[in-house]
Order: structure tokens, then sequence, then C-alpha cells
């Protein structure tokens, strides 16, 4: 693989990471952490998951690509095939962030249960 592929993979890290601040500055504003956290792991999955365009290459593209450039040319059935891996990693992403949300409120009380200043 070239350079080029590495330089280009930066660029678009770079503009990822933006774009979920952003989102996650976005959806901040709806007061329900749990909405929050769901809609900001599905950016995450969106702007993060890797799949191979061509199977018989090493190359990796962004699904929201594939996703877009397929639902264009091919249609539906063509989209799915990109979808299913960006669905897979949503799900994974929210296995491993709702039980740690409820870890953190439930040490939130806790600590709030043992400050008597207030």
């Amino acid at each position: 693989m070239s350079e080029f592929y590495y330089y280009l993979w930066a660029v678009y890290a770079v503009s990822a990471i933006g774009l979920l601040f952003l989102s996650w500055r976005l959806f901040r504003c709806f007061n329900v952490p749990l909405l929050t956290l769901g809609l900001v792991a599905l950016v995450a999955s969106l702007l993060f998951t890797p799949i191979k365009l061509v199977e018989a290459q090493m190359d990796l593209t962004p699904a929201l690509v594939v996703l877009l450039l397929d639902g264009v040319v091919l249609g539906w059935p063509a989209v799915w095939d990109a979808l299913k891996y960006v669905l897979m990693v949503y799900l994974g992403l929210l296995l491993l962030l709702i039980p740690l949300y409820f870890i953190k409120v439930k040490l939130s009380a806790k600590r709030i249960d043992k400050d008597p200043a207030q």
C-alpha cells in the first residue's frame, strides 16, 4: 500500500473525530443521557467502521462512503452488505457503553448519599 493511502486515512480520521465531537455537542442538548449516548454511538459507528470495498484487496474503505455510493449506484440490496457491519459495530458499542453509563449513575448516587453537606 502506498503512503498516500495512509495519509488519506489520517485526514479522514481527524475529520471524523471533529464530526464526532460536533455530534456530541449537538445531541447533548436533548437532556436524556441514554438518547445522547445512543446517537453519538451511532455516529461513531457510521464514521469509524471500515470495510473492504473489493474482497481481493487489502484496502479498507469507510463504511459510510460505501453505503452512500452503493445506495446511489446499486440500490438497497447492495447497501445491506455494508449496513450489517455498521449495525454490528453499533450494537457492540451499545453493549459496552450502556453498562458503563449505569455504573457511572450508581457511583454518582453513592457519592451523593455519602456527602453529608447536601
